[in-house]
């Protein structure tokens, strides 16, 4: 049995990627690909456009045999940790052979030169980057002058580290070599836009490209050329009932726990991802919480990014505190029929507890794991809420723990 693994957002699933499942498939010769997928927040610090339940059965649909999600606390981390929580998810499964991810380059050798140095950190890669750092760069920046400082100038090594997915793959690569892990990793050659592209026309569009026509036009018929017919189906009949969700549908929430822990003392700076300038802003800017872009803007710095800023309310919003350094769970979304043998073996081998049924999970878990367990399931369930809110419908219905694996033919 050969298996590859994928760790993705889906957000939401389009024909790239289902190229990039079916490319996998036929370049590792998996007998099964399973997707590990970002549940209803996701790396950019944001609710995903539709909720993890439609994206599990667009996936299934679009190729994949297994869907697991990412807990909530790693799918909205940045991107280390981010690839850290997929790798050692897919790691302790026990069954994976191949991680497949989509890449701007498919130059393995200059991603293992650069992942090597990266996960090493050597001391003349650490004053360049702490120096840089401390002179107020950006963490891309003064991470690309240290990696030139210790590799020389090199085009195609600059355009890795300018590259959003090769960033991500080499977070990937990092967290193999961390972990001792034998799993190869695969990079599949993007096709057609690029990460933050709008759609296009080329067949091919970005996840950005086709929110951002969602939100503009709806389910319009041109949108059938980026996302397969499962998909569009799933769109023209969930529309104005169950999706879109964005930002703004929680950011009046974000303010009412920002304010609420001002009020009470607390320390903003305990979540994960807010340093201590971000919480001082936050405690004194005059904010409007209307327009999540606009608060994210307001409090932007040449330091801090709009992703980073984003991540953080996303953290205060979540409770989310801290980020264990690997999974400890993984909680099936859905499957094809036909992966009932899959789902056996990793039953028998996996070295974390796999869940099935939520309602099951304190059975098992303890801990760290259980704490980031319930997280999800808050998250899920504040998502429901703010559908229900959103489109109307009673959310007190809506439970975590009482929903069941989605099964496809």
């Amino acid at each position: 049995m050969k298996v590859a693994g994928i760790i993705a957002e889906y957000n939401p699933f389009h024909k790239g990627h289902e190229y990039h499942i079916s490319k996998t498939r036929e370049t590792t010769g998996a007998d099964y690909v399973i997707a590990v997928v970002s549940g209803d927040f996701v790396q950019r610090g944001e609710p995903s456009v539709i909720s993890k339940y439609h994206r599990t059965r667009q996936a299934l649909l679009g190729g994949a045999d297994l869907v697991i999600e990412l807990p909530v606390v790693y799918a909205t981390a940045g991107a280390e940790k981010f690839a850290r929580g997929g790798i050692s998810l897919l790691e302790a499964l026990g069954v994976v052979d191949f991680v497949s991810f989509g890449c701007e380059t498919d130059d393995m050798e200059k991603m293992s030169q650069l992942a090597k140095l990266l996960s090493a950190e050597p001391p003349e890669f650490k004053e360049e980057l702490n120096k840089r750092l401390k002179a107020g760069e950006t963490f891309p920046a003064a991470r690309e002058a240290a990696v030139r400082l210790c590799l020389g100038d090199s085009p195609e090594i600059a355009e890795i580290l300018n590259s959003p997915n090769s960033i991500l793959a080499l977070e990937y690569m990092k967290s193999l070599k961390t972990l001792g892990s034998k799993m190869e990793p695969v990079a599949v050659l993007r096709a057609g836009d690029g990460y933050n592209d709008s759609a296009s026309g080329t067949g091919f569009a970005s996840a950005t490209g086709i929110r951002e026509k969602l939100l503009a036009e709806g389910p319009a018929q041109e949108l059938a050329e980026f996302v397969p017919e499962d998909v569009m189906k799933d769109f023209k009949d969930s529309f104005g009932r169950e999706f879109p969700i964005t930002p703004d549908d929680f950011v009046d929430l974000v303010g009412y726990k920002v304010k609420s822990i001002l009020a009470e003392g607390a320390d903003l700076g305990d979540f994960e991802d807010l340093s201590e300038e971000i919480a001082n802003r936050l405690g004194k800017l005059d904010i409007t919480w209307t327009s999540y872009g606009e608060v994210c803007e307001a409090l932007k710095t040449k330091q801090y990014t709009y992703g980073r800023i984003s991540r953080s309310l996303i953290h205060i919003l979540l409770g989310i505190k801290e980020v264990p350094e690997t999974c400890g769970y993984a909680r099936l979304l859905g499957m094809r029929k036909g992966a009932s043998e899959l789902v056996r073996r990793i039953s028998d081998i996996s070295g974390i507890p796999v869940i099935t049924k939520p309602s099951k999970a304190g059975e098992v878990l303890e801990g760290k794991a259980l704490s980031c367990f319930e997280k999800d399931v808050f998250a899920s369930e504040l998502y429901e809420e703010r559908v229900k809110k959103k489109y109307g419908g009673d959310a007190s219905r809506f439970s975590e723990y009482r929903q069941n694996l989605i099964i496809v033919e």
